[in-house]
């Protein structure tokens, strides 16, 4: 007996290829571990499969996934590990190698901003999405996006004209 809201293998194997990179990325920036964000990854899909969200779109479906990992990540940083294990103690993270110095450099800027900067400058620059769809996944106003875009690109010119 299968209903019409069950998320079949196929569609849920579509949504990890189409949307699997980008919550890896987004959850990176927020827990700066490459294997915290796998395991986070891993537990947003967990959740879509377990509950089978009512998505009426494409779009719907991947707000909530976005949603679903900015939230996991949120509940990460109130956890018991990372409030008694600063990250440096924990594992060296693997970032990628740039050929040119300035993108480098403007990656670990990125990494200094505060989480909120750092997931919104990322959906909209990295996976063009609109504010829109930033304010809509992440469940606050488009002026908050725009405030949020605007301080990080401000944190980001400072940073870099502190480098030059």
């Amino acid at each position: 007996m299968t209903d019409e809201t069950d998320l079949h293998p196929k569609d849920f194997r579509d949504s990890y290829n189409r949307y699997g990179q980008m919550l890896y990325h987004i959850c990176l920036n927020a827990l700066k571990s490459p294997s915290d964000a796998e395991d986070a990854v891993q537990e947003v899909f967990l959740r879509y499969y377990d509950r089978t969200p009512q998505l009426v779109s494409e779009e719907h479906r991947k707000a909530w996934l976005i949603r679903t990992a900015v939230n996991y990540c949120k509940d990460q940083h109130k956890g018991f590990w990372r409030r008694r294990v600063s990250f440096a103690e924990t594992e060296p993270a693997v970032f990628p190698v740039f050929p040119d110095p300035e993108a480098s450099d403007l990656f670990q800027a990125l990494l200094k901003l505060p989480q909120k900067q750092r997931v919104c400058l990322y959906l909209f620059y990295v996976q063009d999405l609109p504010v829109a769809a930033i304010a809509r996944a992440l469940g606050i106003g488009p002026s908050a996006v725009k405030m949020r875009l605007k301080r990080g690109r401000e944190a980001l010119r400072r940073a870099m004209e502190e480098n030059t």
